[in-house]
């Protein structure tokens, strides 16, 4: 949480609710939630999902669900309060 908790010093912002973390991993996501902070996961892209672009875009709609929903729990088990696909 100390990255998270130094830019709110250096922002000036004393209450970690009023920050919202949004990250693709489950460790930034503990850390947010960790300083106290709102978090979002981001669910298709990058180090969650863990393929480049194209082989997003190359996803049926049926395996990015799936894959959504797979990570959308992971994130969820961590504390995320929300998921974006």
């Amino acid at each position: 949480p100390w990255m998270n908790l130094k830019a709110m010093e250096l922002m000036k912002i004393a209450d970690p609710e009023r920050v919202i973390v949004i990250d693709d991993t489950l460790v930034g996501i503990q850390a947010a939630k960790a300083a106290g902070c709102l978090a979002i996961g981001v669910s298709l892209s990058g180090n969650a999902l863990g393929l480049p672009a194209a082989a997003v875009a190359a996803l049926s709609e049926q395996e990015r669900l799936e894959k959504h929903q797979d990570i959308q729990r992971q994130f969820k088990r961590v504390g995320a309060d929300y998921v974006l696909g």
